[in-house]
């Protein structure tokens, strides 16, 4: 364990492990103080925590063609935190809003928000990609998941929490706060200029809409060209649904099913459950990182994540509802770091922006397309129960798909490994 985590002694890596994390926090806590306030204030509109949520998956397909190609073409260490300074400074307009009780104008700023945040990712992983080794991206990709769990263990307590002693006001001021922390660990990075400008330095002036789009289109040609790669990203459009419905369906659940009158408080309880399970995960599967394959990270954690979801529609028990959340928490560990800590191994450097520029939107479209259909299905045509169920299934569904595709693809993609290796 203690080799593991020799990769902190690396100064960029750690001060973007830590901004990452400030990050996360940034993204997360007002952002679930204010689907507490609406479910709260509106509770007989489900639809309006519903649209909240759209406001975090809307954005990336109105600058999805643009992120991947900024941070492969800008330097990607100053696009990383100017989207940090600039996200802080729409947090501070958001608790302005907020003061003034415009519902309206909160959630055009939490979709201006999050656009803008929608930069940081691909000049993260690029950074990441380029300050470390290869043999090191499945531990960091294990370590950057234990930054997930941990926001998932206090992202949705300290939200609740924010909005019950300080309302939503206090939990969107550590929003802002914790965006300028980022900012200030980024810019405290010495990143090599090979990893920052990996296609040399280009001005405002130099990239134009139709040159902007033409790189747009290299990245899905790459992506579309390299089979193996083509059929990750694919899996993408399920994480999206993933995503979106997890972010959701364990509150209606405990709301509309479980306990009425207390949902508040077991929703607090869910997040530190399932928060519990991603970081035990995070660690025991970082400690077997070099001894478990990525190809059966990714399938063995779909089947289990699919089979733990789809039971969860079948209980009516506290208890019995907890421990599966528990359970699927280990399933989508596995999954993350399958699929996480393989890509950076096959992306060339000089495409990990535009490649993760192409994933973000197909996972903020699928999420998108599963929060609209939500919003009109449920509860009028969807029961709570069915929404586990359908989540349960297509992580069954694309566990099959990877495990009569996939072995063949790893296998060329180990051969190409070791005759890169022999040429070196």
């Amino acid at each position: 364990m203690k080799n593991k985590f020799q990769i902190f002694r690396n100064h960029n890596f750690r001060n973007m492990f830590l901004a990452t994390f400030a990050s996360e926090i940034g993204s997360v806590i007002g952002t679930t103080a204010f689907v507490f306030y609406l479910l709260k204030e509106f509770s007989e509109k489900p639809y309006l925590a519903t649209i909240a949520e759209l406001m975090i998956y809307l954005p990336i397909l109105f600058v999805f063609f643009l992120i991947g190609v900024v941070a492969d073409r800008f330097d990607r260490q100053k696009v990383a935190y100017h989207s940090d300074s600039i996200s802080a400074v729409l947090s501070v307009f958001i608790l302005i809003a907020v003061m003034v009780e415009s519902i309206p104008l909160m959630l055009t700023l939490l979709f201006m928000r999050k656009m803008v945040q929608s930069f940081f990712s691909p000049a993260e992983s690029a950074i990441i990609q380029g300050v470390l080794k290869k043999e090191e991206y499945l531990v960091a990709t294990g370590l950057n998941q234990m930054v997930s769990s941990v926001m998932s263990l206090l992202g949705v307590g300290i939200g609740a929490v924010a909005y019950w002693t300080v309302g939503v006001e206090g939990a969107i001021m550590i929003d802002a706060i914790s965006f300028f922390v980022s900012y200030l660990l980024v810019r405290s990075c010495n990143i090599p200029k090979q990893v920052r400008l990996p296609n040399g330095e280009h001005s405002l002036k130099d990239v134009q809409l139709k040159t902007i789009l033409a790189e747009y289109k290299d990245g899905l040609i790459y992506i579309w060209n390299h089979s193996l790669l083509r059929l990750l990203v694919s899996g993408y459009l399920i994480f999206g649904v993933a995503n979106a419905m997890f972010a959701l369906i364990p509150i209606f659940y405990l709301k509309y099913k479980l306990s009425p009158l207390h949902y508040e408080q077991y929703a607090v309880v869910e997040s530190v459950v399932i928060g519990s399970g991603l970081l035990i995960g995070s660690v025991l599967l970082t400690i077997i990182s070099g001894k478990v394959r990525p190809i059966h990270l990714a399938i063995g954690g779909l089947l289990f994540a699919g089979t733990t979801t789809a039971l969860v529609g079948f209980t009516d028990s506290l208890m019995m509802f907890f421990t599966l959340q528990f359970m699927t928490s280990f399933g989508i560990v596995s999954i993350n770091m399958g699929i996480g800590g393989w890509l950076p191994s096959v992306v060339d450097p000089s495409f990990m922006g535009r490649v993760r520029g192409c994933i973000s939107p197909i996972v903020m479209l699928s999420g998108s397309l599963a929060l609209g259909i939500m919003s009109m299905a449920f509860p009028a045509f969807l029961s709570v129960e069915s929404l586990y169920w359908i989540l349960g299934g297509l992580f069954l569904f694309l566990s099959l798909v990877y495990l009569f595709t996939l072995p063949k693809h790893y296998r060329e993609f180990l051969r190409k490994e070791k005759e890169q290796a022999m040429a070196s």
